[in-house]
């Protein structure tokens, strides 16, 4: 079984895009909310506490009826989680599929306001480098 731990994987806020998604109802919706399978952007306690790789160990899934755990947004593992490891989620759910690091980073600064440090974007980073 996987257990969340904390994490910065996220990156900090730019000033820039933090003021259109202040701590205001619709600032926290827009960071925070998850879609359900009518479009309907919902505010999960656990979820949308969970950090976000470009590289994520699980995903969100929609369901109106799984039979385990009931219609909803559940995440569910992408492969195996250590004991300890954090379940980390990707924000954009599989839209930045090809995207170089430079794009994925902009649209998540834009979209949530901080500067991608996961793995795979330090990874391409470092190999963009050299």
């Amino acid at each position: 079984a996987a257990s969340a731990t904390s994490s910065t994987s996220g990156g900090a806020a730019a000033p820039d895009a933090a003021a259109s998604n202040a701590k205001t109802p619709g600032g926290v919706l827009r960071t925070n909310g998850v879609d359900d399978d009518e479009g309907y952007a919902n505010l999960y306690e656990k979820m949308s506490r969970m950090n976000h790789s470009c590289d994520p160990n699980a995903v969100r899934m929609v369901s109106r009826a799984a039979p385990a755990a009931g219609p909803g947004v559940h995440v569910v593992a992408s492969r195996n989680i250590g004991e300890g490891e954090e379940v980390l989620i990707n924000y954009m759910d599989g839209a930045d599929d090809g995207l170089r690091v430079e794009e994925r980073r902009h649209h998540l600064q834009q979209q949530y306001s901080f500067h991608c440090t996961c793995s795979l974007c330090m990874k391409q980073e470092e190999r963009g480098r050299r």
